[in-house]
């Protein structure tokens, strides 16, 4: 069975998780966490700091307040969710895995159908919210998504 794992980053100061938008792969196009397949020797943990430096550049001492999240479990595969939190957006520096990010309020994921989001990530929403204190007064002021090279407003 394929062991993977990955993090859900949340800015506490803007309530809004960092999503990749896949390059490579059956995933190609569907925008999802940091995250990948365990090594041999590894843990999850370590699997998710890992993948998560080797696909956004963001190291393990930026990341605070990790914690286990939930497991999504298939005949071939289990994939364990962690959540941690970064101070600020983070510009990540992308691996050739992936071809954009976008750092994408909490509460409006509905508001953006042009993003093709995995099932699996969209599956987990819920649990990300429930446990995310965000600091942000007013998140309607404060929506949009970061692009790469350039930003956008979107509402």
């Amino acid at each position: 069975m394929k062991k993977t794992a990955g993090i859900a980053l949340v800015c506490v100061e803007t309530c809004r998780v960092l999503f990749l938008e896949k390059a490579v792969g059956r995933t190609f196009g569907l925008w999802g966490f940091p995250g990948g397949t365990m090594d041999s020797g590894e843990t999850y943990e370590e699997t998710m700091y890992r993948e998560t430096e080797e696909e956004t550049g963001i190291g393990r001492s930026s990341i605070n307040n990790v914690r286990y999240l939930t497991d999504i479990s298939t005949s071939k595969k289990i994939f364990k969710l962690y959540i941690g939190e970064v101070g600020s957006e983070i510009v990540p520096t992308l691996s050739g895995e992936h071809s954009d990010y976008a750092w994408i309020d909490l509460d409006k994921f509905d508001d953006l159908p042009h993003l093709d989001l995995n099932p699996v990530n969209i599956a987990l929403l819920p649990h990300i919210r429930d446990h995310v204190e965000c600091r942000v007064r007013d998140i309607n002021d404060n929506y949009h998504i970061l692009k790469l090279g350039f930003r956008r407003h979107l509402l």
